[in-house]
């Protein structure tokens, strides 16, 4: 499952992957930088802020019994 997310400039992407039962999974996330090498995001104060400098260490993921979306 590979989601995106994208920024002012660049974006970031979240890869998961599932052992064939469904039991376990493993994360991948990847930081892309943008047009002039930034990453530029807009803050919940309505400012634009540069990254100059990303850094990812071991993401994780979980597996939960159930089904999230049902009512």
């Amino acid at each position: 499952m590979v989601g995106v997310q994208t920024w002012a400039n660049g974006a970031t992407q979240y890869s998961a992957t599932f052992d064939p039962g469904f039991s376990s999974c493993s994360l991948s996330v990847i930081d892309g930088k943008g047009a002039g090498g930034k990453i530029t995001r807009k803050g919940p104060d309505g400012r634009v802020y540069v990254i100059d400098s990303v850094s990812v260490s071991s993401p994780t993921c979980s597996v939960q019994s159930g089904n999230a979306f049902a009512q």
